[in-house]
This record gives structure tokens, sequence and C-alpha cells, in this order.
């Protein structure tokens, strides 16, 4: 896709019903049903309403595009815009404002987009609905929040972006810095749910529910190889400088083609010359078929790579919850984890993990370890068993996380 950023006597068109073109101005411009997915609808909502009831920028009412063009385009900076309820068609927003514009659907979901183009800076979209695609390239400052997107999310080449609240699909971030990715649900897809790539910098992935890849096996024998969180590098460089915490990754084994065919976890590979490094995984709770739960390979040159009070659960058919350092791992530390085994080829350092017993009725076989019957769709199957080996008490695993969503603290 080309660029999105046009010089400003290249984007002023009739105005249509089905588009929203706006201008630069300043100089300064540049298991659907389960519990766990309601939790999460429901906690999006409540932000939602959280943040119409504190909003104290000046506010106006828009109904429908024709006034939404006009009001960005005498929008100076700072201002509000309360969307009313309906089809708003599509928007090509490379406006740069000095303070955020607010674009607000005053009912949650109400303002519905076929697809939004951002190219600018300072804006906030809050609580939309885009059944197309969503894409922003060369843009600052950008938030995206309490929104429903039922097509792909893209943040290219830009920077200070915030994504908190969604529910989406898929989210892709390529080669951009200081992004924060927090409370999302991104649910229900055959291919990658979240994939950071290229030289992507300073970023925090937490507290996401990622809900059910949907691999598929076709019939020339290639198939979709489906990860909850993916990261890779390009020649201009590798992600750095990247947070993973507090994520409930979670594969249904009831979807998606079967034979030897499952969604992977945490997956960094194809990291390039320059080696992953200052990477954190931690306190995430991942179920899912693949051995890959969380998988790291020829992390060559990286450095400072933990992995640390992650638990793991197998499936219900006793696969998956491993650890996989795989070719040079020097640099990792994998260290307090609860899996069901961890492979390191050579140069990582392991440090008081936990390894579940394949023998029934050992204290550390899964069945023993865990309080609840589930298969990880919900954050209370990975509870432990009071005065078990990961009681919360000792540490190991995502005790931290488990302990605040217990207290209701967390989100």
């Amino acid at each position: 896709m080309p660029p999105l950023w046009r010089p400003c006597r290249e984007i002023r068109p009739a105005l249509t019903f089905d588009r929203i073109d706006v201008p630069i101005r300043g100089a300064g411009a540049m298991r659907t049903g389960r519990s766990i997915v309601a939790l999460a609808r429901v906690l999006a909502a409540c932000a939602f309403a959280l943040t119409c009831a504190s909003s104290l920028a000046a506010q106006t009412a828009v109904d429908g595009p024709s006034a939404l063009k006009s009001a960005l385009g005498l929008a100076s900076g700072g201002e509000t815009f309360d969307l009313a309820p309906g089809e708003y068609g599509s928007l090509v927003l490379d406006a740069g404002f000095p303070q955020a514009v607010t674009l607000r659907s005053a009912e949650r979901h109400g303002a519905r987009f076929a697809d939004i183009l951002i190219g600018g800076g300072r804006v906030v979209l809050d609580g939309l609905r885009v059944d197309g695609s969503f894409r922003a390239e060369l843009a600052h400052g950008i938030q995206l929040r309490n929104s429903l997107l039922t097509g792909p999310v893209e943040f290219a080449r830009s920077q200070e972006i915030v994504v908190r609240g969604n529910d989406m699909r898929t989210l892709f971030i390529e080669s951009s810095t200081d992004f924060t990715l927090d409370g999302n649900l991104i649910h229900r897809t055959d291919h990658d749910l979240l994939r950071v790539m290229g030289p992507s910098a300073n970023g925090r992935i937490t507290d996401n529910v990622l809900w059910d890849m949907i691999p598929r096996r076709f019939a020339d024998g290639s198939y979709t190889h489906a990860d909850a969180i993916q990261f890779f590098g390009r020649e201009t460089g590798t992600p750095h400088d990247i947070v993973i915490r507090g994520n409930l990754i979670y594969d249904d084994p009831r979807t998606g083609d079967g034979g030897n065919l499952w969604g992977q976890g945490i997956f960094l590979s194809d990291a390039g010359a320059e080696g992953y490094r200052d990477i954190v995984v931690e306190e995430n709770l991942i179920a899912v078929g693949s051995p890959n739960s969380i998988f790291f390979k020829d992390a060559t040159g990286g450095q400072n790579i933990r992995i640390a009070n992650n638990t793991l659960r197998p499936w219900p058919n006793g696969d998956g919850g491993w650890i996989r350092l795989i070719g040079d791992s020097r640099g990792v530390t994998a260290e307090r984890n609860a899996a069901a085994g961890i492979e390191a080829d050579g140069g990582a350092r392991l440090a008081g993990n936990l390894i579940y017993s394949d023998t029934a009725g050992d204290p550390t076989h899964p069945s023993r370890l865990f309080a609840g019957s589930g298969d990880g769709a919900n954050w209370q199957d990975f509870l432990p068993r009071p005065g078990s080996p990961i009681d919360l008490g000792h540490g190991i695993g995502a005790s931290v996380r488990l302990r605040a969503l217990q207290k209701g603290t967390a989100r």
C-alpha cells in the first residue's frame, strides 16, 4: 500500500457520502460465548463510559459525514467531536494538530466507518466501529480506544501509539516506536493475531486477551502459520526494547484444521543480523496446542532477553506448554516459569523453573497443580491448587498477574 501522506493540494476532492478527506493544517503537521470474551467486552464498555464521563475537552455534536468533514476542516486542536450513530463511509485523515482532536462515538460502536486511513498526528478515535481496514502510516500521537474493528489494523512507520480496550481481529505493528497495546481483545482469525516487525521499539504489550487462532491447511499442502504474537526482523532492523506482560493467550482445540496443525503462542524468530535485545516476556497465561508456546529461534547476538514467571498449560491432549529456545540462545534467561518442558539448544540461562510431570499422581502433574479442570480459555483455569508447588505464594508462574485478577485490581 502506498504511503498515506499526500501534499495538501492533492486532497481536496468534492465531498461524497462514502469518503471524507481532510487536508493537513498548519506548519506543525506531521470459544465465542466463553466468559473471557464476554468479560473483555464488558471491560471495554466500562472504559468507554468512563472516557465519555471524564472528558474535559470542548465538545461538538456531529451528525453525518458532511458535518464531520466540515468540523475537521475547521479544527485547530483540542476539540472533541461526538459522532451521532450512523454510516460515515471512508475517512482519510492526513491532518496534524498541536493538541489531540478526538472523534468519539456518542453511542458505543454506533458511528460506523467503512475504513480509516491516517497519515497525520494527534488524533484520538474512541468507541467507533470500522468494518474495513484501519491503517496509520507516518503518523504520530494516535490513540485507538474502545472500538470494534472487524478488518485488519495496521500501524506503519509511526510513533506514540496507544491501542487500548478494543475488540479486533488482527493488529500489525511495522517499524513503529513508543507504542502501548493494552487491554484489547484480539480474536478468531486464520493467521497471526498480533505481529510486530522491523525496527519497532519501546513497546508495551500488556493485559490483552489473544483468543483462538484458526490455522488452515490447503489442498496443495501449504498451511497458515498462525501465531498469537509473532516478531520478526527486516533488513532495516529488529524489534527491541519491548515488554510482553500479563496477556492471556488461548487457542481453542475445536477450531482450525487438525493433523498436527495448531496455533503458536509467543513466537520470535528471523531476527536478522542484529539479534533480539531487551525483550521481556513475563506473567503471561498461555494455553495453545503447539509445543511452541514460547519460542525463540537463533537469538544470535541477542542480549537481555528475559522469559520469567509465565504459566503455560498443556492442551487437553497433553501437547503444548513448552518453552523452546532454538539455536544460539545466548543472552536469554528463562526463570520461574511453570511449563511442560524447556528446550534450550545452547547458551540460555535456566533457573527456578517448574516442569510438569507426565506421571499421573505425581505432585507436579498438571492434574495436581491446577485448581480448575478448564483448558485455559479463562484466567481462572490457571489458578493453582493451594499448597501445590505452584501455589501463588511460591513465586512460580504468573503469580503476580493471577493475584491481581483474583483481587479484581487487574484489567
